[in-house]
């Protein structure tokens, strides 16, 4: 991100994905929406945005490149994430 703001997780708001991010319950803030100034996100394209799967693409924005706090953040969503993509019960 080029400017500072708090970390927040972006889908495009189909059901699917708002089930699977209540389930991450991480970062805190969650913004739903299609489009972008420069194009289309890769979380916009097929299967992601298919209503008739249940392929889930989420976006993460964890912070500034630089900022350290973003290399914790990005972790701590990776951790949270394992679960409710069934990561954690393949891993035990």
């Amino acid at each position: 991100m080029g400017t500072f703001s708090q970390p927040l997780m972006i889908c495009n708001g189909l059901p699917k994905e708002r089930e699977f991010v209540t389930k991450v319950n991480f970062p805190a803030h969650i913004m739903c929406g299609s489009g972008h100034v420069v194009g289309k996100r890769l979380i916009e394209y097929t299967p992601f945005n298919d209503t008739q799967n249940s392929k889930v693409g989420l976006l993460v924005e964890c912070g500034q490149h630089w900022a350290s706090d973003t290399g914790v953040v990005a972790l701590d969503t990776a951790l949270h994430f394992l679960e409710p993509a069934k990561w954690l019960t393949l891993i035990l």
